[in-house]
């Protein structure tokens, strides 16, 4: 009796430490961590089943001649092992690697072998090793099958098949039930606060059909595992009546058990390719005339990773692109056709725009899609050839084509925004090529907290005088930490400073000179300013009823068109440097370091003057006519005293205009 209870209790304790530990991915079964002998080699090395390897965290500094992942079977490591290929399938010396995560497919089982070696054959030294010892790698575990109940529901042999995977064989319901579906939950019971499970096509959002006998592999929503759970049932949540249960026991949860998840990865689909180091993966396959695509990267609800084909035959080019954007909205998973028409947000048919609102059709399908512990997986599928002129036709005839990428937010209107990263180079693909996988393993997203800049008030009390030019948004650190929303990527620059509050007086008169863009047959060169009671901006986009709201102040004329003076001559503040906005404590680091002003020799600067009266409320805006979140705010007050002394965080637009003129002529 006191053996039974140790077992039980031993049990409980190991399921309670294995919910802690997933709070990181389940990586199988550790064996041991390398060790650092030389060339820098460290790394911790899991089983993620019987045949796959994950080494967490791998260096090796690449400067030896010949060095390779290696394993054998005697005591030690010894020239006597085989080469393991490495994370591209690949049996060639290892280059340089800096705290990656790798899976490495074996060439035999793990169990056959006694030790993982960074060897180098020509020296015949071991560079860092682990011994595995007597160990048993993750393998499918049978927990049992449904026994026989309501409406036929019975099956053969159930197995985990990893910590997100459930096979089911042999499985029979008669399809009756008005409200059943594959239900998951803590307890000994099933009840309706069970979690639906999506059936083998992916779809949780109607009542299950028949079962004659098929076998049926259903993967967990979300980041549920097996850990999470008590049972599995067919239930009927309408009547509460359960038909068929089956327990996930405490033995079953043992942490080294069951195989990853991680060791399906790259055998997904029969294709893959890493976009960005351990942030982004696009793979696919090729079934008759149709393609699937699978994106995995290190996104979170709201941020979006896009793929698609270049616009261009002969090299990268975003403009006519044919992309899909994909993200997690909230839980829903989302694939969106995009067109790419001009490189500024959607706002006609010469932007960045899904293809609906530009006169063509979506054809794409979104299959599945979740966020477990901060990677993103969305699957969703197309024609090869959709018939459709805003989409390009991809190929599976073996000849190369030129693709585009890129990642970033979905802005509050549900569209995509500026890029944070994108393709560099020409990057082609042979989509129709006989299956390679060549992905690294997407790592869970570490967050780093960004500290935002502070941002600046400009006072029409030292300047009645406000230039507005264009420049980077300045991202998370920037507009998005100022305003709280999402930016497009580019913003207003007034007295070259970023999206700075203006507190204005009444009955005093203030001149604005305008050099945004004029050219309105290019739309990422035509952003006309205007002042009204509108947070959001893009007048231009806005229905009839949106535009009998707002008071406009200045900027737009009686036929709601921009005014001419409220246009001039682009002047741009572009990036020439490498590192992102996030990377530097303040604006001015920012600009300094990272920006140049760049303006055409002959222009023409927009110009007018306006005078807040006691019409005049007291927060206004200034926008962008033609694009959404470019602007921030302005305060009119009644008197300076309303105002007080400037203060630490409040920067004078004379005083910033000598330290920029004082800049301007050290750097020109």
């Amino acid at each position: 009796m006191q053996e039974t209870f140790s077992t039980v209790l031993l049990l409980a304790v190991t399921g309670f430490l294995v919910q802690q530990c997933l709070a990181e991915p389940y990586l199988g079964q550790k064996l041991g961590t390398l060790s650092t002998l030389y060339h820098k080699v460290t790394g911790d090395v899991y089983a993620l089943d019987e045949t796959t390897l994950y080494v967490r965290g791998f260096s090796y500094d690449g400067s030896a001649p010949d060095a390779f992942f290696w394993v054998g079977t005697s005591e030690m490591p010894s020239s006597q092992g085989v080469i393991v290929p490495d994370e591209n399938g690949r049996s060639q010396k290892l280059g340089v690697y800096n705290s990656k995560d790798l899976i490495l497919q074996m060439p035999t089982k793990i169990s056959a072998v006694r030790w993982l070696s960074v060897w180098c054959r020509q020296v015949a030294v071991d560079f860092g090793s682990t011994t595995f010892g007597s160990t048993t790698p993750p393998s499918p575990v049978k927990i049992g099958s449904i026994s026989p109940g309501g409406h036929g529901t019975q099956s053969g042999d159930v197995t985990l098949l990893n910590e997100k995977t459930i096979r089911i064989e042999n499985l029979r319901y008669d399809g009756t039930a008005p409200d059943a579906y594959f239900l998951v939950g803590k307890g000994t019971e099933p009840s309706p606060a069970g979690t639906k499970v999506p059936d083998e096509n992916g779809s949780a959002s109607s009542p299950l059909h028949a079962y004659l006998g098929q076998t049926v592999t259903l993967t967990l929503p979300g980041s549920l595992t097996i850990f999470d759970i008590d049972y599995f049932s067919i239930y009927c949540i309408e009547y509460t009546e359960n038909f068929g249960t089956i327990n996930i026991k405490p033995e079953h949860k043992v942490s080294g058990l069951v195989p990853s998840s991680l060791a399906s990865q790259k055998m997904e689909v029969e294709n893959c390719e890493t976009l960005i180091d351990g942030e982004f993966n696009v793979a696919w396959r090729i079934s008759g005339d149709g393609i699937r695509f699978t994106f995995t990267g290190q996104r979170v609800s709201g941020q979006y990773m896009a793929f698609g084909l270049s616009g261009s035959d002969s090299s990268t080019s975003m403009l006519n692109a044919d992309a899909v954007v994909a993200w997690v909205d909230d839980v829903t998973p989302r694939a969106v056709d995009y067109i790419l028409k001009g490189y500024s947000q959607c706002s006609g048919i010469y932007s960045t725009c899904p293809d609906d609102r530009v006169g063509g059709t979506s054809n794409v399908e979104t299959i599945d899609g979740g966020i477990d512990r901060g990677i993103t997986t969305i699957s969703f599928t197309r024609k090869l050839n959709t018939g459709d002129g805003s989409d390009r036709v991809y190929s599976q005839d073996g000849g190369k084509q030129f693709i585009v990428w890129g990642v970033g937010a979905i802005n509050d209107d549900g569209l995509a925004s500026k890029h944070t990263k994108r393709t560099v180079g020409d990057i082609a693909f042979d989509f129709g090529r006989k299956p390679m996988a060549n992905c690294q393993p997407v790592t869970p997203q570490v967050s780093t907290a960004v500290k935002p800049w502070p941002g600046h008030r400009l006072f029409g009390r030292d300047n009645n005088t406000f230039t507005f030019r264009l420049g980077p948004s300045g991202g998370e650190a920037g507009y998005a930490a100022i305003t709280g929303r999402v930016p497009w990527g580019i913003a207003f620059y007034v007295n070259d400073i970023l999206i700075p509050e203006l507190v204005l007086m009444r009955g005093q008169t203030y001149t604005f000179v305008i050099e945004t863009g004029d050219n309105n047959n290019k739309s990422s060169e035509y952003h006309p300013v205007y002042i009204a009671n509108d947070m959001r901006g893009g007048y231009k986009q806005k229905t009839a009823q949106e535009k009998a709201k707002l008071q406009v102040e200045v900027g737009i004329d009686g036929n709601q068109e921009p005014e001419m003076f409220a246009t001039g001559t682009l002047c741009e503040w572009k990036t020439t440097g490498e590192h992102g906005p996030e990377e530097y404590l303040t604006f001015e680091d920012y600009k300094r370091i990272n920006l140049k002003l760049t303006c055409p020799q002959s222009r023409r600067s927009g110009l007018f003057k306006w005078t807040p009266d006691k019409s005049t409320p007291n927060n206004l805006y200034y926008q962008c006519f033609q694009h959404k979140y470019l602007g921030w705010k302005i305060t009119v007050v009644d008197s300076w005293d309303e105002v007080g002394e400037n203060g630490a965080a409040v920067t004078s637009t004379s005083v910033l205009a000598l330290l920029g003129t004082a800049f301007m002529l050290l750097v020109f």
